[in-house]
């Protein structure tokens, strides 16, 4: 299964992770990049961890649950491609439950993670970002 980027995130997913109030601003990065990983960086120490990650996940999730049933349409989603939503919707409803939409974003982690050391910096975010 493809990653899947929603729009309301990085993360799109690189926008929810790309900054932190400790870190230098590398030149790359936007304002929006900077704000969605202060956001993300939970502790304050310049990464986003896995744990920090899914935190966030879960935070986009019932922030973009506009009418509050527990899942994500792909109204509600916003920009995602038809086959990665139905490819996370494991159960064939026509939308996500947060299990569902955390798995789906998992291996988003290891995209950002370019260096594979377990945490996202912001200029990790920032590249990824600009590759989009």
């Amino acid at each position: 299964m493809t990653p899947m980027r929603i729009a309301c995130s990085a993360v799109a997913v690189a926008g929810m992770l790309a900054g932190s109030a400790l870190a230098p601003l590398p030149a790359s990065a936007d304002e929006e990049t900077v704000k969605h990983h202060i956001l993300a960086d939970t502790d304050g120490n310049g990464y986003v961890d896995r744990g920090e990650y899914y935190y966030r996940m879960v935070q986009v999730f019932y922030f973009s649950d506009d009418d509050r049933d527990g899942t994500l349409t792909i109204v509600e989603i916003g920009r995602v491609e038809p086959a990665d939503f139905a490819a996370a919707d494991r159960n064939g409803d026509e939308k996500l439950d947060l299990h569902e939409y955390t798995e789906a974003r998992d291996p988003d982690f290891e995209q950002l993670d370019m260096d594979s050391d377990g945490r996202i910096t912001r200029q990790e975010a920032a590249d990824f970002r600009e590759d989009e």
